[in-house]
């Protein structure tokens, strides 16, 4: 099909839709699993969880798998502020799994915004889970 100067192939628009389709219920389903694995406690501390630095005894295959799809996850969640998807808290996942220096400060950070929390603690409840605490509460 030609409209104008632009030629549209079916089979790849349906190939592009399917594949956001997927992208956009995969990133959801993960973000809830994530959302709903994170301890209630684990924003509690300022310094970050007791076990924070737990990731250095891992083999470092599993590490540089485990940071790959973290940046992933991050890309997927910036490209989903401007197109469908849970951007935020699709971001805020793969900061989980990515090792890098003031990662706990910047996860605090995000899961702190109050609509992000709001959906957080939502999304928490329906899975029969605590809400987060921070320290002070």
């Amino acid at each position: 099909m030609e409209i104008g100067n632009f030629t549209l192939d079916v089979g790849w628009t349906l190939a592009i839709i399917a594949f956001s389709v997927f992208m956009i219920a995969g990133s959801i389903v993960m973000a809830f699993r994530i959302v709903t694995r994170i301890p209630a406690d684990y924003f509690h501390s300022p310094n970050g969880p007791s076990g924070e630095n737990a990731s250095s005894s891992k083999g470092l295959p599993r590490r540089i798998l485990v940071n790959t799809v973290g940046v992933l996850l991050v890309f997927a969640g910036i490209a989903m502020l401007v197109l469908p998807g849970q951007g935020i808290l699709t971001i805020l996942a793969g900061l989980l799994f990515i090792d890098f220096p003031g990662k706990y400060k910047l996860e605090r950070k995000l899961a702190a915004i109050p609509p992000v929390l709001k959906v957080i603690n939502a999304i928490r409840s329906k899975a029969g889970e605590a809400p987060l605490r921070f320290s002070g509460e």
